[in-house]
Parts: structure tokens; sequence; C-alpha cells
């Protein structure tokens, strides 16, 4: 018997640098159903998504192809943190394949998140009750990290007996 492909799913995110304080995240994916891909300029510090473009084309007969620039124009002034993807949903209502783009909107944020948190992952320490300091005072330090990954997020173990409150040096 011939081997059949029953499933097929491929999703790619990739962050770069394309200047002084900007990053393009691109993120393509395609299964059975679709090919699609989105691009999101991004500035920095802030995490603003400044610019972006992409297309769904659906495989098959399953409908007209879309490009996507004309729609993201409604994300531009999004900051990437915390409730990103109640907005993105709002402002992408009414998108074709609206479920699929606001995945891949979710997707090339994430991965600029991560982006910057492979290098404070190296820092941390290797022990748990370290680690959990660590990423604790880091998230004190940008609130925007609270809820930006499951890691981060009030719940997971990590996070446990975060209070929230100020960093111990700006006390009164």
């Amino acid at each position: 018997m011939a081997d059949i492909t029953l499933f097929h799913r491929h999703k790619s995110v990739s962050v770069i640098s394309v200047g002084p304080n900007k990053v393009r995240s691109r993120v393509s994916f395609e299964d059975r159903f679709y090919e699609a891909s989105l691009e999101l300029i991004v500035m920095l510090p802030h995490l603003e998504i400044v610019g972006g473009k992409g297309s769904v084309r659906p495989k098959d007969s399953l409908g007209e192809g879309v490009e996507l620039d004309e729609y993201l124009r409604s994300i531009f002034h999004l900051k990437i943190g915390p409730g990103i993807k109640k907005q993105v949903r709002d402002l992408l209502k009414g998108v074709p394949h609206w479920e699929l783009v606001c995945s891949m909107v979710e997707d090339g944020a994430n991965g600029v998140i991560l982006s910057f948190t492979k290098g404070v992952l190296l820092l941390a320490p290797k022990d748990f009750e370290g680690e959990k300091l660590h990423f604790q005072e880091m998230v004190k330090e940008n609130p925007r990290l609270l809820n930006s990954c499951a890691a981060l997020s009030i719940g997971s173990p990590l996070m446990e007996g975060y209070d929230g409150g100020p960093r111990p040096q700006e006390k009164r």
C-alpha cells in the first residue's frame, strides 16, 4: 500500500533586525487547505506594530485568495503585550479567513517577545527558586511581559507568589 499523507501543517516564525530600533516578524503557514504569509514591522523599545503585509491563498476550490495589507493597517498602532490577542481579534473582525489571520498575527507578536527572551533565559539561575525570582523581577521591570507567554502567565509555576508590586528599590 502506498504512503498517503493524512495530515500536514507547517508553521514558521522568524524575527530579524531590519534597522535601528526596528524588527520584522515573518510568519508562514501551510496545510492541506491554505498557504499564508504575514509580515509585521515592530518598532523598539515600545514594541509597537508600525507596518505589515500578508496574504492567504486557499488551495483547491476553497475560495479566492486575499491580500491582507489593507486589513492589517487597523493594527498598526498596537503595542505587543498583554491584551493584544483580544485587540487583534476585535480589530480584524470581518477579515476573510479571520481565525487564521488572527492566529498568524499572534504568532508574529509572540516571536518578537521570544526574540528578546533568549539571552535572558540563558542568564537565569539553574535552581528553580532562583529562576523564579529572576523571571518575576524581569516582569516587574517590564510589566508588558506578564501574560505574554505561558511561562510568564499568572498561574504558571514561575509566577507563583508574584504580587506584581513595585520593584524593591521603588518601595517607599
